[in-house]
């Protein structure tokens, strides 16, 4: 259970403790990475998510699928085709009153942005982020953590 918290680990500075924390980290990389798919690593799988959605007229499964795509083609370093993959999914979201999908895809545009070093659109999406989160203290702190970065 502690492996999921690297920061602890190096805050107790103890180094038998670190060097086997992270070969169990690395198995555990390993073991997903055996039972990734990867045909769900390609951006025509979303696509055709996408096209499927909208024929069926399913507008939040459309808006999932342009989400993965969106965080697919940023972690492909292509960051403009996944920003606009976001703001579509963003804007699916707030046509249906999806307010939970909404603040995840404020979140991950906010990254996107930052990873541009368009700082601004980064904040102001993060602000937004904030002001949907309402009573959900776990929620607040998380954007307030990424507010300070």
């Amino acid at each position: 259970e502690i492996a999921a918290y690297p920061e602890l680990h190096s805050f107790l500075n103890i180094p038998e403790y670190n060097d086997y924390v992270s070969q169990e980290q690395e198995q555990v990389k390993k073991e997903q990475k055996r039972f990734s798919n990867p045909e769900s690593e390609k951006p025509e799988t979303y696509l055709r998510l996408i096209d499927h959605a909208k024929s069926s007229g399913d507008r939040i499964s459309e808006a999932q699928a342009f989400n993965a795509l969106g965080i697919l083609y940023c972690e492909m370093g292509l960051d403009p085709q996944g920003i606009e993959c976001l703001e579509s999914s963003l804007e699916l979201c707030r046509v249906e009153g999806d307010q939970d999908g909404t603040r995840i895809l404020l979140s991950n545009l906010a990254c996107a942005h930052n990873k541009q070093e368009c700082h601004s659109l980064a904040l102001s999406c993060l602000k937004e982020c904030d002001d949907l989160q309402g009573e959900d203290a776990q929620a607040q702190a998380q954007t307030k953590i990424k507010l300070a970065l």
